[in-house]
């Protein structure tokens, strides 16, 4: 039956990123420092999420980075609770489109530097889709000080 399936919707005609821009970019970036119960926004140029639906992929990865060896965990997807991944269309003639990654960070998140990457295809005026990626700036989540809040 999914042969046989019919959408109201309008196909993705094209996309671009703006002036001085690439799919990817970050264009509001996450603050320095958080602390659990804090959230994460980062913004990232986009391309329409109906250019690849990500099947059993993810457009957005929390990772945590291990002091000791420098490499990056993946602790969160867009299938978790605590992220939100929003997508706009910003200007429809020219196809620009922003996608804003939040990440509700848990109580219980341990301390350390962290960073949101955005995954996405961009279709090009010629209709030919390109893979991109995204990396937010590292931030540090910290426990609470003996400060109130």
């Amino acid at each position: 039956m999914l042969g046989e399936e019919i959408s109201l919707q309008p196909g993705v005609i094209f996309d671009t990123a703006y002036f001085g821009k690439n799919f990817g970019d970050v264009l509001k970036d996450a603050k320095e420092r958080y602390c659990p119960g804090d959230t994460v926004f980062v913004t990232f140029v986009s391309g329409h999420p109906r250019n690849d639906p990500m099947l059993e992929r993810t457009f957005l990865t929390i990772e945590k980075m291990n002091p000791l060896t420098g490499n990056w965990t993946v602790i969160a997807t867009d299938a978790d609770w605590e992220t939100k991944f929003h997508w706009v269309r910003t200007n429809i003639l020219l196809g620009h489109s922003e996608a804003i990654m939040s990440w509700d960070i848990p109580e219980d998140t341990e301390p350390g530097k962290y960073r949101i990457r955005h995954f996405g295809h961009s279709k090009s005026i010629f209709q030919k889709i390109t893979p991109y990626k995204g990396t937010s700036s590292p931030f540090i989540i910290k426990k609470y000080d003996n400060k109130i809040f």
